[in-house]
């Protein structure tokens, strides 16, 4: 079965949406609203909702808050999707192992991972082998998009056609027929050149999350040894092991009880190594958000230096370094303030002082549409 994702946004008024709508046309669309939040999913083609089928498919499991569901495609890709208190948090389609990066955290706080295969991987032992669903055109009818009626795309589809047929026309009229090579030219404009290259960022909610996750498990080594401190090197957090002499075999005792721990340790360089997911371009209004998360961080007592806006084509990327020393609370909000797509990271640096303090500096970088592309 092909499976591809819809652009989901989340938005709290009808006024935001009918904003989104203006901002993103589309072909393809579904609104689904519930207690006063729009999800509108919206794409280029026909695309099924293959996360909220899943979502219809587990509603009667009696206190199932929080799960992890991965399928097996063509082309050896998997279609993955973490879902949390009955509301679908994100889907994607991505090689196994890309995938399984992504959704490392998820599958950490999940109660359990559902697939309709035996899979060997780090969080087996949450694992739940599924019956496949039974999936057809008939069962899927009620999770398509459907056509944008009349909207403001068909017009600047027709617009564009004109162009193209008069383009044509003015070509075959004016342009000698002599069979001269012409040598092709591929102009990509910076807008599609950035969106282009976007995946190759790092995720900063995943950066920030899996960086505290790994200093709570490190707070456990057994004395002497000890690992304070998590750095972004490249594209994996890294938090160096001092053993202080700890006993061989007390240190290889604990290792044996870390299952999830042990696959991202090098004993060798005497660290922990976990990957960061890369984010994915979605289109994101910028500048009101801008405003509320600068607003937000101050009640955190988070000091914010070295901003500055960079334009390429119609998207601003704002930059700006985030300082903090203080309870873990306060950055457990600063996650949350970051779980967005449209936030990126290449530097952090995250060091636990004491049980009760921690440190952290982080460079973020938040990027968005100017206007209509």
């Amino acid at each position: 079965m092909s499976i591809s994702s819809a652009n989901l946004a989340i938005l709290s008024s009808k006024k935001e949406l009918n904003q989104h709508r203006k901002l993103f046309p589309c072909q393809f669309e579904r609104i689904i609203e519930q207690e006063g939040i729009y999800r509108r999913y919206y794409s280029m083609t026909q695309t099924i909702l293959y996360g909220e089928f899943i979502l219809n498919e587990f509603q009667e499991q009696d206190g199932l808050s929080r799960f992890v569901y991965l399928e097996p495609l063509e082309d050896e890709l998997w279609y993955g999707a973490a879902f949390l208190e009955g509301e679908l948090l994100y889907e994607y389609v991505e090689p196994f192992d890309v995938l399984i990066n992504i959704l490392a955290y998820d599958c950490h706080k999940a109660q359990y991972v559902f697939c309709p295969t035996e899979l060997e991987f780090l969080y087996a032992e949450k694992l739940i082998v599924i019956e496949p669903f039974n999936v057809n055109e008939e069962t899927l009818n009620d999770y398509q998009l459907n056509l944008v009626e009349n909207s403001r795309l068909l017009k600047i589809i027709r617009v564009f056609f004109a162009l193209v047929l008069s383009a044509m026309v003015t070509w075959y009229l004016f342009v000698p027929s002599a069979e001269t090579p012409i040598e092709k030219v591929t102009i990509t404009s910076p807008t599609t050149e950035f969106i282009n290259t976007y995946s190759t960022r790092l995720s900063a909610s995943n950066a920030l999350t899996n960086a505290i996750h790994l200093l709570m498990e490190t707070a456990l080594l057994p004395a002497p040894a000890i690992s304070d401190k998590v750095t972004l090197e490249g594209g994996a957090l890294v938090a160096a092991v001092n053993k202080n002499k700890v006993n061989t075999k007390t240190w290889n005792a604990w290792l044996d009880t870390q299952s999830l721990l042990l696959p991202w340790y090098s004993d060798e360089m005497s660290r922990f190594s976990f990957p960061v997911a890369h984010s994915k371009w979605k289109p994101f209004v910028l500048d009101t958000f801008l405003v509320s998360f600068l607003d937000a961080l101050k009640p955190l007592d988070i000091d914010v230096s070295n901003q500055q806006s960079t334009v390429t084509g119609n998207i601003t990327s704002h930059s700006m370094v985030l300082s903090f020393t203080g309870a873990l609370s306060h950055l457990l909000v600063l996650n949350e303030l970051i779980s967005s797509q449209a936030i990126t990271t290449n530097s952090l640096s995250l060091t636990r002082n004491s049980p009760n303090e921690f440190s952290l500096t982080l460079s973020l970088s938040l990027h968005g549409v100017t206007h209509e592309y």
